[in-house]
């Protein structure tokens, strides 16, 4: 890891990890709602309705590798890949050999800390989910890097 980051200062206010207008330009522009932050870590949903884009971002505070994090889960992974956001490492999943419907972007901010963001696709939606799962999880960790 290049460089470790904090994402602890953003658990009170974790919806601030992808805005309104950034959450359009993933393509969702479902209203933000946050979990109760816990010693575990904070989340915000823009869950979809009426068939359209969400998108969830989980930040962690627990010692467990991202990777192994996505992978432990209750789908069958077809597809994964490496990636890099904002200079830290990333692993890109789905369950789906081509990513169409669901693209999950782990990143690693720290050896224990990381973010998550989980994106699923709207009905007739055409823009490639993981490209855009990776954008949310760029601008989402650049704020983590800026502080």
């Amino acid at each position: 890891m290049e460089r470790e980051l904090d994402v602890r200062p953003w658990l009170n206010r974790i919806c601030d990890l992808l805005t309104d207008a950034e959450g359009e330009a993933v393509g969702v522009d479902a209203p933000a709602k946050a979990s109760t932050p816990s010693g575990l870590g904070a989340s915000c949903s823009r869950p979809a309705g009426d068939n359209r884009a969400s998108v969830n971002i989980t930040a962690s505070t627990r010692y467990e590798d991202v990777t192994e994090l996505l992978l432990n889960n209750d789908h069958e992974t077809q597809y994964m890949a490496e990636a890099t956001t904002s200079g830290q490492p990333a692993v890109v999943v789905s369950e789906e050999r081509d990513p169409e419907e669901r693209c999950t972007v782990g990143v690693m901010l720290a050896d224990d800390q990381s973010l998550v963001v989980d994106l699923r696709a709207g009905e007739g939606d055409r823009g490639d989910v993981c490209d855009r799962a990776l954008k949310a999880a760029d601008l989402a960790v650049g704020k983590v890097a800026e502080g």
